[in-house]
């Protein structure tokens, strides 16, 4: 299992910036509670997932589908809405977060002259490169936050 520190400092809050801005960019507001829960379950779950990945050693690529499913799980339960509208920003938040690591990792990895192994295998590392690598989410995030503008209203769809 992976240090408990990157559960507390890095998933979890990278689960609330997923969840948050997902349901944000089609025009749902989480409130602060909902938005803890969902960091806070979202964060154990990829804990957990990942955990249970390295134990097993099998290989990471199908995490992000599981993480996935449970944060669409996560979002109907905790923002009370339908099944397609958390599926839909449940595939948003991860869109966002996947562009902005694939964008970011690359370039970190070369600046700084690391592996990923390198940043496994040092907790504050692995913390300080994840928020390196969610900057494209964590933007997102905070346009959302402070404009209050989304990509689309998926509430006002369905009329």
């Amino acid at each position: 299992m992976e240090d408990l520190r990157v559960l507390v400092f890095f998933y979890i809050i990278e689960g609330a910036l997923v969840g948050y801005t997902g349901m944000a960019l089609i025009g749902i507001r989480l409130n602060l509670k909902q938005t803890v829960m969902v960091g806070l379950l979202q964060g154990l779950l990829v804990y957990l997932v990942r955990g249970i990945y390295t134990i097993n050693q099998w290989p990471l690529g199908t995490h992000t589908v599981l993480n996935l499913l449970g944060l669409i799980i996560i979002l109907r339960l905790v923002g009370r809405r339908n099944w397609g509208a958390s599926a839909v920003a449940g595939l948003v938040g991860f869109i966002i977060l996947i562009l902005s690591e694939s964008a970011t990792f690359p370039f970190i990895l070369s600046k700084l002259n690391i592996t990923i192994e390198d940043i496994m295998s040092n907790t504050w590392l692995h913390i300080v490169t994840g928020y390196l690598g969610d900057a494209l989410l964590i933007l997102a995030c905070l346009f959302t936050a402070f404009t209050g503008r989304a990509l689309i209203n998926i509430e006002q769809l369905g009329r």
